[in-house]
């Protein structure tokens, strides 16, 4: 699963829950572990160069500050690089009785650049939601794990609680990403030996607010082709329902998935934004550990992390790992990417003629997904392959009954 994890150490608290993860999980799955730790001598370097002209008078003869030079320079260089080693021992000894390969890094740089550079080398990058300077009573994630979250380059695992990974809940939505993710979830389930909740959350609120925003300002063609204002009942059946089933089948998927390698997973469809739904889920089950993708159904072409992922990262109670690292949106817009992802249906091949897609195509972007499901799922219901006007008409008074 994960031939090479690293953790980034800072003698925090949070390290030390990062550290117990880390090796926890390599020992499950025979990775090796690097330990990582970032000085920062050339800021200290540079902060003291900028105070000499403060210093008392008796130090700013040439000899004197030469001597203060040399001084700090060892004590920057030799002392930092001891106080590292130090706080790279605890994992080190804690791998060595775990049977975990080891490696370090000290590295002589800005923490978050560190971080990220390690990132292209690694599997898993395991930090600590905040660090050793954090604020009492500070509460989300630490500057430096938040840019790790948004630019590194591999799996970031974001440790909150320590001890042995017993439960899992992995939130997906059907997206690729979302599916590859719970895919690993369940890998990764198997070698720690934790029971496995796999959920989706569907939002059928904002559908509602966005179709009655629609319901006014339609243009007049479009509105007598679906008669938005006019149907609440085909609002009901088009959003709830069939959103519904739409996550239910997600959920078919991933836990059919989990099952081929040899789990029993279960379930769980949610309403509600997807990261509050997932967030209080894990809080009411006791969940060791939250499995979310980088990216999901919605991905744009200037995020570098899904909204969902990174409110869950920021928000849960209980450590989150996030799969995926930053790379460019693949090629398509979103509509496309969202069409790719849903899941193939087990019915008959559906058929569209080509005056039933230029109806279909005076429908708003935004509703159309919708009004495409609830078409397709009337043809299914009633053993009709082929869609055409005559039958989006009869959809159209079925659904405004």
């Amino acid at each position: 699963m994960y031939h090479a994890i690293t953790v980034a150490v800072d003698n925090s608290l949070a390290s030390d829950r990062a550290e117990e993860l880390a090796v926890g999980i390599a020992r499950a799955t025979g990775s090796a572990v690097t330990g990582l730790h970032a000085y920062t001598g050339r800021f200290h370097r540079g902060r003291f160069r900028a105070l000499e002209p403060h210093l008392p008078g008796e130090y700013q003869e040439p000899g004197a500050l030469r001597y203060q030079r040399a001084t700090h320079a060892v004590l920057i260089d030799q002392g930092l690089g001891l106080i590292s080693a130090e706080y790279l021992r605890r994992l080190k000894d804690r791998c060595g009785e775990a049977g975990v390969p080891y490696r370090e890094q000290i590295v002589d740089g800005k923490n978050a650049d560190v971080i990220i550079s390690a990132s292209r080398q690694s599997g898993l990058m395991v930090m600590g939601d905040t660090g050793l300077g954090s604020p009492a009573g500070s509460s989300g994630l630490g500057s430096n794990t938040r840019r790790m979250l948004r630019h590194g380059s591999c799996d970031l695992l974001v440790a909150r609680k320590g001890g042995p990974v017993r439960n899992i809940l992995a939130g997906i939505d059907g997206s690729d990403e979302a599916l590859r993710m719970a895919g690993k979830a369940a890998g990764l389930a198997r070698a720690l030996s934790a029971d496995l909740v796999i959920t989706a959350s569907f939002d059928p609120g904002f559908h509602r607010t966005v179709f009655g925003s629609l319901s006014g300002m339609l243009s007049e063609s479009a509105g007598e082709v679906f008669r938005f204002s006019a149907q609440e009942a085909l609002h009901n059946e088009i959003i709830d329902t069939s959103l519904e089933r739409l996550y239910a089948g997600y959920l078919a998927r991933a836990g059919s998935a989990a099952q081929k390698q040899g789990l029993s997973p279960k379930t769980a469809l949610l309403r509600g934004k997807p990261f509050a739904a997932i967030c209080s889920l894990a809080a009411a089950s006791g969940a060791d550990l939250i499995v979310v993708s980088r990216h999901g159904m919605h991905r744009g072409n200037f995020g570098d992390i899904g909204s969902n992922a990174e409110r869950i990262a920021e928000q849960a109670t209980t450590s989150v790992l996030v799969v995926g690292g930053a790379t460019p949106p693949p090629a398509g817009d979103a509509v496309a990417l969202q069409a790719a992802a849903a899941p193939e249906s087990p019915r008959q091949e559906i058929v569209w003629t080509g005056e039933a897609r230029e109806q279909l195509s005076r429908v708003p972007p935004v509703a159309r997904p919708m009004a495409t499901m609830a078409i397709e799922r009337f043809a299914q219901e009633n053993n009709v392959t082929r869609i055409t006007p005559a039958l989006m008409e009869r959809a159209r008074e079925a659904m405004g009954r």
